[in-house]
């Protein structure tokens, strides 16, 4: 049986379809088709994309109706007349910089050379309207049914920081086999970039709200913090397979950068939970001060191998990673602090 699931996206669609085809029957525009198609090609994820690319829209409309009454007036309305006219409005509308709007200028083409010779000013004008009815239809669309997109950033950083976190745990177990640690990444990279692309739809969500600013904003930074924290755990697992027989084939090696990796994931695992509510903000406790001892990894790694030149440059630049990472994460954690700080500043 077929699991069938209809996002946001698809609905506002077919939203936005139904309103551009309602106004044209409205208007008494003929064919309502081609307002629906335009609704379809410009619906956008955001309302600050709608808008941003709303003049853009326009002007390749415009660019598509004069190729296509200028052509067709020339030459007529032949198919290789047509093909001429999605050539030349694709060609225009690449060196004016239109190019996310090349399909709206192309159905544009099509609907106004398409039309019949008979009456074709007038024929020509309405499809020009209707793709204007078709852009304006997928704007008032993000308007009255804006994207909500914080629920699902909030829970895609959850997952890909316990993954990373498990794979923090496990990247130097010895029954660990190379490829799935490879595989594991790719899939966690596929993530990782969806998460990035999900955080820049919310911020441009929130650009066009304006009640309670300066709470959203705070809100943004700690997104932004974690966002930037799932990317560099992907850097440093992506090391760590790198150097991964090497770990494996050295048991002082491999318990030092394990031990290493087991706190750095608790550590991260603690300031997650801790934006979540589940932990009390503010505790100085001894896990969140983990790293608050004297001698840090890196220099246990020079002392450890500093006689082994092979294994010292393959562990060397994974201990220094992990400090690295391991100063990402406080940096979160202090994100963390000051915005519950602020939250309960502005409760009392």
């Amino acid at each position: 049986m077929l699991n069938v699931k209809i996002g946001a996206r698809i609905l506002k669609t077919g939203v936005a379809v139904g309103l551009a085809l309602y106004i044209s029957r409205f208007l008494g525009l003929e064919p309502i088709i081609f307002a629906g198609i335009a609704a379809t090609v410009t619906v956008q994820p955001s309302l600050y994309r709608s808008w941003q690319n709303s003049l853009q829209q326009i002007q390749a409309n415009v660019v598509g109706a004069i190729v296509g009454v200028v052509l067709a007036v020339l030459l007529g309305t032949e198919p290789y007349v047509i093909a001429l006219g999605v050539i030349v409005a694709t060609s225009l509308n690449i060196q004016l910089k239109f190019n996310k709007s090349i399909p709206l200028a192309m159905v544009t083409v099509l609907a106004i050379m398409s039309s019949p010779s008979d009456n074709f000013w007038e024929i020509a004008t309405d499809r020009f309207l209707l793709i204007f009815i078709g852009v304006a239809s997928s704007i008032l669309i993000n308007i009255f049914i804006p994207p909500h997109y914080e629920k699902r950033l909030r829970k895609q950083l959850f997952d890909i920081q316990d993954n990373i976190a498990l794979n923090l745990r496990f990247m130097v177990e010895t029954d660990r086999e190379i490829h799935h640690v490879r595989a594991d990444l790719e899939q966690l990279a596929k993530r990782v970039s969806e998460l990035k692309e999900l955080y820049t739809l919310h911020r441009e969500e929130n650009r066009y709200k304006y009640h309670k600013v300066f709470p959203r904003t705070r809100k943004l930074v700690v997104f932004r913090s974690m966002v930037h924290t799932c990317e560099e755990g992907l850097d440093l697992l992506r090391l760590l397979e790198k150097h991964h027989d090497v770990l494996q084939a050295d048991e002082t090696a491999r318990q030092l950068v394990g031990t290493e990796l087991e706190k750095l994931a608790s550590f991260q695992e603690r300031v997650f939970l801790k934006y979540a509510g589940k932990l009390t903000p503010h505790l100085a406790n001894h896990e969140d001060a983990a790293y608050d001892e004297p001698i840090l990894p890196v220099e246990k790694g020079i002392a450890a191998f500093k006689d082994n030149e092979t294994l010292f440059v393959h562990v060397l630049p994974v201990l220094f990673k992990i400090h690295d990472y391991r100063e990402q994460v406080e940096e979160l954690n202090r994100t963390v602090e000051q915005y519950y700080k602020f939250h309960n500043q502005t409760a009392t």
